[in-house]
């Protein structure tokens, strides 16, 4: 486990300085790990959600607003007496305007059950989800549900790098994190990937 996160530290830091960088992206952010052959009609999505139910995370499809609604509300009436959070204002009024009520914005490191956390790309060569956190504090909550559109699906970190860039400019957030479905302290792991 400390082996692990030693590596995970090393692809953060590895990845911040690529993209605080104005020199040539170099051509991995991380160490060479063997990859398996990917085909070239292989699509990143199904790649990433082949990787990430193998370690243990569950996906969730949609690709309308009525089947986010329907997936999303079978997933709270599961855990219907907890107490559900979002980690995005965007994100939770796009819920709200779906009658989740519910849900509400976290702006601090407070307590929730079920939390939504927005991913800022979705790696399918290691099945990872980067997340920018807005807060000073994280926390996991015991069923996270990760959400992400299937534009935000990348082969490699390089690609992932490029995009922040892109976004951030200058500004770069301040806390990057990645969260792997086998890694994650929560109870259960579900990714909302939705067709956009």
């Amino acid at each position: 486990m400390k082996k692990e996160n030693e590596r995970k530290e090393s692809i953060i830091n590895s990845l911040r300085k690529s993209l605080a960088s104005s020199e040539k992206i170099v051509m991995s952010v991380m160490p060479e790990i063997p990859r398996p052959k990917l085909q070239e009609d292989t699509d990143p999505s199904v790649y990433f959600v082949e990787r990430f139910i193998g370690n243990g995370g569950a996906i969730v499809y949609s690709t309308t607003e009525d089947e986010i609604q329907n997936n999303l509300k079978t997933i709270l009436n599961y855990y219907s007496l907890s107490k559900v959070c979002c980690f995005s204002k965007t994100l939770t009024q796009f819920f709200n305007s779906l009658g989740f009520s519910e849900i509400s914005y976290v702006d601090a490191a407070e307590y929730c059950d079920v939390g939504i956390i927005p991913c800022e790309s979705v790696i399918s060569e290691d099945a990872v989800a980067l997340v920018v956190n807005e807060h000073k504090n994280f926390f996991m909550p015991k069923v996270m549900i990760l959400f992400a559109f299937t534009s935000q699906v990348v082969f490699t970190w390089k690609e992932a790098t490029v995009r922040m860039k892109a976004k951030y400019d200058k500004e770069l957030p301040e806390q990057l994190i990645l969260l792997d479905s086998k890694n994650i302290a929560s109870e259960k792991v579900f990714m909302m990937l939705n067709e956009d």
